[in-house]
Parts: C-alpha cells; sequence; structure tokens
C-alpha cells in the first residue's frame, strides 16, 4: 500500500504533463501531428442510411471532408439511400452540424470509424477517425462514406479531421 501511495503521485504528474495542448510539425512527413486535450467531448451520432451522390468530383486528394450546416449545402452532396424499413436520422441543423468523411471510389473493403469528436478548445472541434481496408478484391466498385452530427455553437470556427495522430484537414466555419 505504501508503495501505491509513493508511486500515485508521480504517475498523476507525469500524466498532467503530457496533457497539454501541442502541435509539431513531424520530420518524417509536412502532416502537423496533433496531440491536443479536450475541453469537452461532444455527443456525436453517426448517421448511416445516406451516401456520397454520385456526381460529386473528387480532387486530386484521395478523401474529401465536409461540415455541413444548412440543408442546402447537405442536399448538394448527400442523397439518402432508401430501403424498406430504414428510417435514417434527419439532421436539424438549427442544432447540429453534420460532418462527413469520403474517400475515392475503390473495389477493396473500407471501413470509416469515427471517434470521438471532441471540443478542443473555444472555437476548434476535433473529429478523431481511422480508415481500416481489406486486402481482398471486391467485384464491385464503393466509395467509403461516413456520415455524423454534433452539437452546433456559435463559437465553432473550425473543425479538425484528425487520423492517426495527425491532421489531415481543417475546415473553417462561417
Amino acid at each position: 500500500m505504501k508503495t501505491l501511495r509513493t508511486t500515485l503521485p508521480v504517475v498523476a504528474a507525469l500524466l498532467l504533463a503530457s496533457c497539454g495542448n501541442r502541435a509539431t510539425k513531424s520530420p518524417a512527413s509536412n502532416a502537423e501531428t496533433v496531440t491536443v486535450a479536450a475541453e469537452k467531448a461532444l455527443a456525436a451520432t453517426e448517421m448511416p442510411g445516406y451516401f456520397l451522390k454520385n456526381s460529386y468530383r473528387f480532387a486530386a486528394d484521395t478523401a474529401a471532408y465536409f461540415v455541413f450546416e444548412n440543408q442546402d449545402a447537405f442536399d448538394a452532396v448527400v442523397n439518402i439511400a432508401r430501403t424498406m424499413g430504414n428510417a435514417p436520422l434527419t439532421p436539424d441543423f438549427d442544432k447540429t452540424a453534420v460532418g462527413a468523411i469520403a474517400l475515392k471510389p475503390t473495389n477493396r473493403p473500407v471501413r470509416i470509424s469515427v471517434g470521438p469528436v471532441e471540443q478542443t478548445s473555444k472555437t476548434v472541434a476535433t473529429v478523431y477517425f481511422t480508415v481500416t481496408t481489406g486486402s481482398e478484391t471486391l467485384s464491385y466498385t464503393q466509395t467509403p462514406f461516413r456520415l455524423f452530427n454534433f452539437p452546433k455553437s456559435d463559437k465553432l470556427k473550425t473543425v479538425r479531421f484528425v487520423s492517426g495522430g495527425r491532421l489531415v484537414h481543417a475546415i473553417a466555419l462561417d
């Protein structure tokens, strides 16, 4: 028990020292490595039942990132995937913003997982996500797409997308 009492303050001090806000450039690439302490977690909800419109054209990048703040912007890029029995969550743009991650079409199985969405400062929200690609070849092409919503705030000015500890995209909000 005495060892626990002396070890616990040391471990707590190390944890607190490692939780500061830091952003550094990785020497191996120009990607920014992001380590932040969250001010608060934002209640994000995945929104299945939608897909990226076929008319969307990807830029040279292999991924596209979106934050929709109104129905018109949402409808310009996203379609509902109607099936029998599905009732997709309808966005309430008065209370929430909708984020999305889309990857270029591929014939590999791909899963985009959205982790926590955190408010990392008064004006910045950070979306953590991972992409997992399978090795098998599919007999069709798919466009991986993940849609989610999170609480809207007038103070929020930037949404950052972070994967593998690296800032991959940031969107300035109106």
